[in-house]
């Protein structure tokens, strides 16, 4: 919600909020009103009480779209959610035996959670384990 001009940033809220309020609209060109049973789902990384302090973002509007909040640590302090940027050179069965040994960790070794993070059946995994060779490490 943060715009190039503060004005007109402030009048899309007004009709944001009119629409969660009211539940209705006027489409563009139009002097009709609509009826609607929207839902919103808001996401930023900037600090909207912040912009509401600064009168850059409407109170009650932000009051209205904060009904659950969810904080997510940063990408940086979830090293486990950025992709893996692949080298050429691995090849499929490499890439398949990652995956799965990265499936098969997450889920603490246990093969039929693990099977289904993949999408594949228990009795898929087990045959792919022993076809790939892959073992379980040994914790000292």
């Amino acid at each position: 919600m943060y715009f190039l001009k503060t004005v007109d940033a402030l009048t899309v809220q007004i009709r944001l909020l009119r629409v969660l309020q009211e539940r209705v609209y006027e489409p563009l060109g139009s002097n009709q009103v609509h009826g609607t049973n929207a839902r919103v789902i808001a996401a930023t990384h900037r600090d909207m009480e912040q912009l509401v302090k600064q009168g850059r973002f409407r109170e009650d509007l932000y009051f209205r779209i904060n009904v659950i909040k969810l904080a997510l640590p940063a990408l940086s302090e979830r090293k486990e959610d950025i992709p893996l940027r692949l080298s050429t050179g691995l090849t499929l069965r490499e890439i398949e035996r990652y995956a799965i040994q990265q499936a098969l960790y997450r889920n603490h070794w246990k093969k039929m959670a693990a099977a289904r993070e993949l999408g594949i059946d228990k009795n898929t995994l087990r045959r792919k384990i022993d076809r790939l060779e892959i073992r379980k490490p040994h914790s000292d």
